[in-house]
């Protein structure tokens, strides 16, 4: 009996604390924002990690609050965001410290004038309880670890990182703000003096992979993505990217691999489903390509690149006005697309109209000229090979 009793006990005593322990957590955050920086503005939230859709929203100064309740109480954490990311790393370290530091010091102080009172024995009991709660809060914080339900590092992690990437701080807070405004070759100027200092650090190697990605440098894109994937597992996406540079570098072998990575990681992603079914192509594996472009049909019918490539394996199998159609409606919904206007110049050649053809190949050139030159050049000497 005394042990279910002591159960309860505990996680009364847990439930009762947290919302107070939060508030503090938080409040540390933001007070430490205020003294040390200039922002011009400091969301608190409180409950959630970052939803400023609630009901409770006010502010006090530069602190805006936004307080989510749930039962019992808010039970779902907390966050503190400024306007402007802190570019001196030691302010930066301060300000992580402050949070879990403070709840403690609070409890701290509001048990010292509790327990030099008369009061009632279940205020000091509650007050006694909250200083345990917030001893523990303040380790858990500071031992480095992702909260799982939000996907977000937790004050040690990010205090982690922040001091591994103490000579390199500035220059990543320069890229980050590049890459917010979409100036992704500045961006990268940036991220490649962080990866001298920190050649292993997964965030960076993430942000210069992606980067290099939009900016279509596949090379670099490459050795990056290979060095993320030794130490932190890839994403969907990252996967589905190196997948792509590699299909698109010839090794498509290494591509089916990761395209099935990330299709075993999202089952219903109509890149991985498409970019897979293309590669099926190559292999020659035609029903496996159309099956893999068909369910990503089925699940974006406005996904113009799978009409495409199924359009391209009706046309491999014989179906040339079926597949002249589906690529037609791929270049209607992406003009953009490269291989559309490539796949149609193969149609004009299947039925002998050079013109036509090359019409749509130099299309595709102009659109995308270093992926699209080696799929032209095999297909006009697959027809060349057909007429001989």
């Amino acid at each position: 009996m005394l042990v279910p009793i002591i159960i309860i006990a505990f996680y009364v005593a847990l439930y009762t604390t947290y919302p107070f322990i939060v508030v503090f957590h938080e409040l540390g955050h933001a007070f430490a924002y205020l003294v040390l920086t200039k922002q011009s503005k400091i969301d608190v939230f409180i409950g959630s990690y970052g939803n400023k859709k609630t009901r409770m929203n006010f502010k006090i100064g530069k602190l805006h609050f936004y307080v989510k309740l749930s039962f019992p109480f808010f039970t779902n954490g907390g966050m503190c965001q400024a306007s402007s990311m802190e570019p001196n790393y030691i302010k930066k370290v301060i300000i992580l410290l402050a949070g879990p530091f403070f709840s403690f010091f609070a409890a701290c102080i509001l048990g010292f004038i509790v327990f030099n009172t008369e009061i009632h024995g279940a205020i000091k009991l509650f007050v006694f309880a909250l200083i345990i709660f917030s001893l523990i809060s303040l380790i858990t914080s500071l031992v480095p670890r992702t909260i799982g339900s939000a996907h977000i590092d937790n004050d040690g992690k990010q205090l982690l990182f922040v001091i591994r990437m103490r000579k390199g701080y500035a220059d990543y807070l320069a890229a980050c703000n590049y890459m917010l405004k979409e100036e992704y070759a500045e961006a990268v100027e940036h991220l490649f003096k962080v990866i001298r200092v920190v050649p292993a650090e997964a965030k960076v190697l993430r942000l210069l992979s992606n980067s290099l990605v939009i900016l279509k440098d596949y090379q670099h894109a490459e050795i990056y993505l290979l060095q993320l994937n030794k130490v932190s597992s890839l994403t969907v996406d990252e996967s589905i990217n190196l997948g792509y540079i590699q299909s698109t570098s010839g090794k498509r072998e290494l591509a089916v691999e990761n395209y099935k990575k990330a299709l075993e990681m999202d089952p219903d992603n109509q890149f991985a489903l498409n970019n897979l079914g293309y590669e099926c192509i190559f292999n020659g594996k035609y029903v496996e390509g159309e099956q893999l472009l068909t369910k990503a049909i089925e699940l974006d019918p406005e996904f113009a690149y799978s009409y495409n490539n199924l359009g391209y394996i009706k046309l491999l199998t014989g179906n040339l006005e079926e597949g002249k159609q589906l690529i037609e409606k791929s270049i209607e919904m992406r003009p953009d697309n490269a291989y559309g206007y490539k796949h149609l110049g193969v149609y004009y050649l299947k039925i002998h109209d050079k013109t036509q053809a090359d019409i749509c190949f130099q299309k595709a050139l102009k659109l995308d000229p270093l992926v699209v030159m080696e799929e032209i050049s095999r297909e006009v000497e697959n027809q060349q090979d057909i007429e001989n």
